[in-house]
């Protein structure tokens, strides 16, 4: 009964002493940490901020009947694709065709006495040399043949102009696009100026978001922008920087373009990054070398296999590069870029190169 007693109150404390003995060997035996360094360049650097803005159709058109005509067939449904040229609506044209025929018709007519007035004209002008005919009946074939080749002018030029008529009967999309609204169905009717639908060309899509005066005033016309939208970038290109701001929020507007991209739908959030200030000179560093260290932004250096945290100082963002500044930093200084979320100060480390 008594060795178990002692048994009882010796075993906790054996315990804690096997307890604190692996402990102080994890503390004095930490393993290496595989980490990704690159080295610190240096060069200039255009401090850069991202902006939130909205993509937009720039180009939306009310496409509208220009002629009569009730709607035979109706090619439109909301959100379906269209190219340029394609039939959207055409209009019956029975009555037209028919018109058309009789002016064909009277047309051959003219034709038909042009060319026996021709050969009268020939006889005529004959018998005239040798006086045997008046002056006057002269006169009269002359003039019916230039009255007869004005006719046949004026019918051409309704028949153009039927063929014109009959050519706008098939309403056609002005660009590549995509449907936001449908206004008609088969059987309505069609009269000048009856919108059939609305269509945004998807060929070119714009950002259009709201910059402070100081931003506004380092974004230039033709800049070239990376513009990030539901997590893929885009290249794009400043269009216009509007001279005429919100007297509340001092902010103007910057439209930014986005060619050939038919993915991209209006309303969407869109991310850009433009110039905060002038160039300056700079130590740079990948982006992924500063992370957050209990408040402070740091970076891990390394020497000797041995990674060393420095607090750092960020000047700006440019792309995937991070201008920093901070002590015991120059060119050439390799840093950690991957795997330094886990690293402390003066712990030994396995380093690979950036790429390998």
């Amino acid at each position: 009964m008594f060795i178990r007693a002692c048994l009882l109150l010796i075993a906790p404390f054996l315990l804690f002493s096997v307890i604190s003995s692996l402990f102080g060997q994890n503390e004095n035996q930490v393993p290496e940490s595989l980490v990704v360094v690159s080295k610190i360049t240096a060069g200039m650097l255009t401090p850069k901020t991202e902006f939130v803005g909205t993509v937009n159709y720039p180009y939306i058109s009310d496409v509208a009947a220009e002629v009569n005509g009730k709607a035979d067939l109706v090619n439109l449904e909301e959100g379906l694709k269209v190219k340029k040229g394609e039939l959207l609506v055409k209009a019956n044209s029975d009555l037209l065709k028919k018109e058309m025929k009789a002016k064909e018709a009277l047309r051959d007519q003219v034709l038909s006495d042009i060319e026996l007035a021709l050969l009268n004209k020939k006889r005529i002008e004959k018998l005239h040399n040798e006086e045997v005919v008046s002056r006057q009946m002269y006169d009269e074939i002359m003039f019916k043949l230039i009255n007869l080749e004005k006719k046949s002018a004026s019918i051409k030029a309704e028949l153009e102009a039927l063929s014109i008529e009959l050519q706008k009967k098939s309403i056609r999309s002005p660009f590549n696009g995509i449907i936001l609204k449908k206004y008609i169905d088969v059987g309505e009717w069609l009269s000048p100026g009856t919108v059939i639908a609305t269509i945004a060309q998807t060929d070119v899509v714009e950002v259009v978001l709201n910059v402070p005066e100081g931003i506004c005033m380092l974004t230039k016309q033709g800049m070239d922008t990376v513009i990030r939208i539901n997590g893929k970038k885009y290249p794009g290109k400043v269009f216009a920087v509007i001279p005429h701001g919100d007297i509340a929020t001092r902010t103007f507007p910057v439209r930014i373009r986005i060619a050939g991209n038919e993915t991209l739908m209006s309303g969407m959030e869109a991310i850009v990054s433009l110039p905060s200030s002038e160039d300056i000179n700079s130590l740079m560093v990948e982006r992924d070398a500063i992370i957050n260290f209990f408040g402070n932004t740091v970076i891990f250096k390394v020497n000797n296999s041995v990674a060393s945290m420095v607090p750092v100082r960020v000047l700006g963002y440019s792309e995937t590069k991070a201008g920093i500044e901070g002590a015991g930093l120059t060119e050439g200084t390799e840093v950690v870029i991957k795997g330094n979320e886990r690293l402390r100060d003066g712990q030994k480390i396995n380093a690979m190169k950036e790429g390998t």
